[in-house]
């Protein structure tokens, strides 16, 4: 297993742990303290090449709770309440940043209250949207998406950026629908890192929960799911990423055309077995503009929430929808990972590039091979077989021989001598007019 070791943590409201005697497997035995995480993190001590965590909250943390409780996290809580207390009364975002800074702080008070051992990094702290009322007195008003949509939008982008070769999720103070929507999203997040990073081939996933307990009581941090993730989850459509009141016209015409004019071909030439596609689209501005789609749209979506302080309610105007994040998120890996292929793509690129559909299906992989060393045969013979040559009447893209011959076509890809290949017209043609290989984007987030 290569790469770091990315934790991830759903946190409810830390004032309301009392002290457990947490055990995890051998390592770790009846660890007295208010929450899994530091007993987790002491069990992963020297795991691989290092851990970070992430920290997964909702922004209902603006409220106290009411009581008291007789523990570290409690006491972590009343020493930093008052910055609570006096949030900046401004927009959303800064709302969000303060509860960061807040969650930033309260770790610290925790980790050195334990005696400061893990060396595990506090990576990033997600401030995700919460939906009624879970304090009894703010209102969270809004999509039921947006949740999934911006914790994945985050740390898709930490994938994106860091080798993780191990994903643990710590579930156990997750409240509401943190816990299922984390865990749904688990397999995205693996399937970013595939895509993103050459060589990793596969990704462990580990999802912990600790037993139930009374204060001072015990409980095991059990393993409720271990599994290896080796190929990419799918994407069979492409939503609009954001509505507004139904309406799907929000985007700035920049990000639309990206979006629609770039993202999905580049999703759809990653969906069927498509290298010399995926390659011409890596090559152009797409690639690199916008710098981060992600950040655009989650920074529209957050610019769209109206926070009253005086009626203690948030309401959230745009809808985010999870596929389409997902759907950037997994093109971004594709500029990532085919940036050393930029270029002439030959028939050893080519090899290097199939490794990306290894990740989306073996069949896919092995189907990519077989064209190719056709091809490489035909070029070791002083030939270029006939599938590849562009001689007589240029064809049209047919879907199912696109398919069955890993896009190189009969009549639309020119060979040189040096087995450089490419499509003799755009591709988006090709991909789009011509053979229908591209993903749905008719139909709304949900539909």
């Amino acid at each position: 297993m290569s790469g770091r070791t990315l934790v991830v943590a759903t946190w409810g409201h830390p004032a309301r742990w009392y002290n457990v005697l947490y055990s995890v497997g051998t390592k770790v035995q009846d660890f007295r303290c208010c929450t899994s995480l530091i007993p987790l993190l002491r069990y992963l001590e020297g795991e691989g090449e290092g851990v970070d965590v992430v920290l997964v909250a909702l922004d209902s943390l603006v409220e106290k709770p009411g009581g008291s409780v007789n523990s570290p996290c409690y006491r972590c809580y009343e020493s930093l309440s008052k910055e609570l207390e006096s949030l900046p009364r401004g927009g959303y975002g800064e709302l969000r940043e303060a509860l960061k800074v807040f969650l930033r702080r309260f770790f610290h008070c925790l980790t050195e209250t334990y005696g400061g051992t893990t060396s595990a990094e506090l990576k990033h702290v997600v401030i995700g949207p919460a939906l009624g009322s879970p304090g009894g007195n703010w209102r969270f008003e809004g999509g039921a998406t947006d949740f999934e949509a911006l914790v994945l939008g985050e740390l898709g982008r930490l994938c994106l950026r860091e080798r993780y070769g191990r994903l643990i999720l710590d579930l156990t103070h997750g409240v509401n629908y943190m816990p299922s929507i984390v865990t749904r999203l688990a397999p995205k997040l693996a399937s970013i890192l595939l895509v993103a990073h050459e060589g990793l081939g596969e990704v462990r996933l580990t999802i912990y929960n600790s037993d139930p307990a009374a204060q001072d009581g015990k409980a095991n941090i059990n393993v409720i799911a271990d599994e290896v993730v080796k190929h990419i989850q799918p994407l069979h459509k492409l939503p609009p990423p954001v509505e507004l009141g139904g309406s799907i016209d929000v985007l700035g015409s920049h990000l639309k055309d990206w979006y629609y004019g770039f993202a999905k071909y580049v999703v759809s030439s990653l969906y069927y077995p498509l290298p010399l596609a995926l390659h011409e689209l890596s090559l152009e501005r797409g690639c690199v503009s916008p710098e981060d789609p992600v950040e655009e749209i989650l920074s529209l979506w957050i610019s769209h929430v109206e926070v009253d302080y005086q009626g203690l309610r948030v309401r959230r105007r745009l809808s985010l929808c999870p596929d389409s994040i997902y759907a950037i998120l997994l093109t971004m890996a594709v500029c990532r990972r085919l940036g050393p292929y930029r270029g002439p793509l030959d028939v050893e690129k080519a090899r290097g590039l199939a490794r990306v559909y290894e990740s989306v299906h073996r069949a896919l992989y092995e189907l990519i091979n077989h064209e190719l060393s056709l091809l490489e045969k035909g070029l070791k013979e002083g030939r270029v077989p006939a599938r590849q040559g562009v001689e007589g009447k240029e064809r049209r893209a047919d879907k199912r021989v696109m398919i069955a011959h890993a896009g190189l076509q009969e009549g639309l890809v020119e060979v040189d001598q040096y087995g450089r290949m490419r499509y003799v017209k755009d591709v988006r043609t090709i991909l789009g007019k011509e053979a229908k290989l591209v993903l749905d984007t008719s139909k709304k987030c949900g539909e």
